[in-house]
């Protein structure tokens, strides 16, 4: 299978430790990650939910495949390939620092990457999906990008975003190619990012939310 062009692994981390370990531990991380491609570290600072942890997110371009690198580092998948979130288990066991509790990962390859990014401002061009739902010319906020979930092959994967219709209340997934920008873009109120994918009945699928 060819490597594709765009690759990206997003990774949470949740460690057990004091604000006075940020410096340190982001540097642990860094270090840990940095063998397997380019590497960006960003601390949270305490977890919003759990504050007496520490949270950190982490934005890496492998040198290989998403694939070959997340089980490099012992990422497995579940039976519907959805990476599972590990957890430091009752008896032991480690992942990158021992003070690391717990992680979720997500990756996305493609030949290229999606064209819209959170909060840009398109507009719904005339299609079968923006017909049935009254929405041909409609302006809409994007949030969320994916792709078809059932295509091995990185470089034949076409992206899909959510996307938010002025005067709708509901996201509606619809192709990349069905929508036309705007060059205009708001910040939105999404305080987390999400992987999808695509199933092969059309159904975008969270994979991730780092």
């Amino acid at each position: 299978m060819p490597i594709a062009p765009f690759r990206k692994i997003w990774i949470s981390i949740w460690a057990q430790a004091s604000s006075s370990d940020i410096a340190v531990l982001s540097e642990v991380l860094t270090s840990a990650l940095s063998p397997y491609g380019d590497v960006l570290v960003t601390p949270k600072g305490p977890y919003w939910r759990t504050p007496e942890m520490l949270e950190f997110q982490v934005l890496l371009v492998p040198s290989g495949s998403t694939w070959d690198c997340l089980q490099a580092l012992g990422c497995t998948q579940d039976p519907d390939g959805m990476w599972r979130d590990w957890e430091r288990p009752r008896d032991g066991g480690v992942f990158l620092h021992p003070a690391v509790y717990g992680v979720q990962v997500g990756e996305a390859e493609a030949a290229a990457p999606p064209l819209f990014n959170d909060g840009d401002i398109v507009v719904i061009r005339d299609c079968a999906d923006a017909r049935a739902e009254d929405l041909v010319g409609a302006e809409a906020v994007v949030h969320g990008a994916g792709y078809d979930a059932d295509q091995p092959d990185p470089l034949l994967r076409r992206w899909y975003h959510r996307v938010m219709p002025k005067g709708r209340s509901e996201l509606e997934p619809f192709a990349e190619s069905d929508l036309q920008p705007t060059g205009r873009h708001i910040t939105t109120d999404l305080q987390r990012l999400a992987h999808l994918s695509v199933s092969a009945e059309g159904l975008i699928i969270k994979s991730f939310a780092p």
